[in-house]
């Protein structure tokens, strides 16, 4: 990834209210070089860091917030919810073909 596309996706997290730092851990956490990622923040123009840090959305426009932990745990919770439900659909199926073929 070039510095260029790094810019782009720190830009990007600080858009949705992440902070610089935070943005650099998270290009980290996925396996970016620190190196390119310092260099790309360093190469940043200041203004305009603090432009979009400091713009607020137009009228009738919610700002941007990333998914909380909470929403991720919940889609999870669900997707095991229903991975539950239908093994238990399935043995409820299975167990009335047997009953069924045996009386």
């Amino acid at each position: 990834m070039g510095i260029d596309e790094i810019k782009t996706g720190l830009k990007n997290a600080m858009e949705r209210g992440q902070s610089l730092e935070e943005a650099k851990q998270s290009l980290v956490n996925a396996g970016y070089n620190g190196n390119d990622i310092d260099a790309a923040a360093n190469s940043l123009n200041m203004g305009s860091v603090s432009g979009i840090i400091n713009q607020k959305p137009s009228s009738g426009e919610k700002p941007r917030t990333e998914m909380p932990m909470k929403s991720r745990r919940k889609s999870r919770a669900g997707l095991i919810v229903v991975i539950i439900l239908a093994l238990l659909v399935f043995i409820g199926a299975l167990s009335y073909l047997i009953f069924t073929y045996l009386i």
